[in-house]
């Protein structure tokens, strides 16, 4: 069961303190998870930095299950090559969302340590972990734009 106001989800990486998820259960369509199936519509992930197998599949997991998904960011630590999202968005099987309407973007150059963010415990925001983004650094020096990608 879930809360029926559950609607946005906010998870923030604190790398390298995560480590592999071996003892996840899996997801079982036939027992399916409330907010899965019928409420989540927004997926923020922070510091995400697609390498680690157990956040690529952390990400995907949602990409393939979260039915009503409307929007899923992703920020990324530090700045990425064009064909690292491309990769990125076969990794996480983004062409089989279970929300075929779900606009997926990822940014990069975005490291957040949160220390000047006064808004996190707000959870009636729309993201509370929302700082202004100014763009990519090494996007803009490159002349590749602000480093949004939809993926």
């Amino acid at each position: 069961k879930c809360f029926p106001c559950l609607e946005r989800l906010y998870v923030i990486f604190q790398s390298p303190s995560y480590k592999d998820m071996n003892n996840v259960r899996k997801y079982d369509p036939l027992d399916p998870i409330e907010c899965l199936e019928l409420h989540l519509k927004k997926v923020v992930l922070k510091n995400y930095d697609g390498t680690r197998d157990s956040s690529i599949n952390f990400a995907k997991f949602f990409v393939l299950n979260a039915k009503v998904l409307k929007e899923m960011k992703i920020t990324l630590p530090y700045h990425r090559q064009h064909g690292w999202f491309a990769n990125q968005s076969s990794l996480l099987r983004v062409r089989n969302r279970a929300s075929p309407d779900a606009r997926i973007e990822m940014r990069c150059g975005t490291k957040d340590d949160f220390t000047h963010n006064k808004h996190t415990h707000d959870l009636s925001m729309d993201d509370p972990f929302d700082l202004p983004y100014g763009g990519c650094y090494m996007c803009k020096e490159k002349g590749l734009g602000d480093g949004v990608y939809q993926v």
